[in-house]
């Protein structure tokens, strides 16, 4: 049957092709091309050596590169067409510093403020000293900004909640019928 259809597509095909035989206009002579945006570099620029990792995003917040290691103070980097948001990540302390592509220099120096999120952030539901089973739970950073995750019982009582602005946070736990509990603690660069 897949024979039969793929021969009576290149069928189609060809009589489609043979079917359209339009006179093409004139060619006219090529309009200025508008060069293709060059990728934007700088030179991230660190206190001191460490692990560090680099990705940059697009508008919708879709990765454009994987992560790119470094452990040097400086590194120079090649953002992708595209990235509006560049992405760094420092394994010591485990916080994010996040740049936005069009306010980037030539050389851009991460300082102590620039580190501006927690990469991940755990949270422990608890109920009398037991991993609760199943909760909708909710984060909300210091921007105002919320993530809410289901806990079901294979989680055991733990949630992960990514790139969490330092800061005020509000964790809050809704269960059962219509009961809820809330939590504020502050995240805070060094932990």
């Amino acid at each position: 049957m897949r024979a039969l259809l793929l021969i009576a597509l290149v069928g189609l095909m060809t009589t489609l092709s043979g079917a359209q035989t339009e006179t093409k206009p004139a060619a006219q002579p090529p309009a200025e091309t508008k060069s293709a945006p060059k990728p934007r570099e700088t030179t991230l620029s660190f206190p001191q050596e460490g692990e560090r990792w680099w990705w940059a995003e697009d508008s919708k917040g879709e990765p454009l590169n994987a992560p790119q290691k470094t452990s040097d103070a400086s590194v120079n980097i090649k953002l992708p067409e595209g990235a509006e948001t560049l992405w760094v990540y420092d394994a010591k302390s485990g916080n994010l510093a996040r740049l936005k592509a069009s306010e980037l220099k030539e050389k851009t120096e991460l300082k102590s403020d620039s580190w501006t999120h927690v990469a991940r952030v755990q949270v422990n539901i608890k109920s009398q000293d037991k991993p609760v089973a199943s909760a909708i739970v909710s984060l909300t950073d210091a921007q105002g900004e919320t993530q809410t995750q289901v806990l079901e019982p294979s989680a055991e009582g733990i949630l992960v909640f990514e790139r969490v602005s330092l800061g005020k946070v509000e964790v809050t736990a809704r269960y059962g019928d219509d009961q809820k509990a809330s939590q504020e603690t502050t995240l805070k660069a060094e932990r």
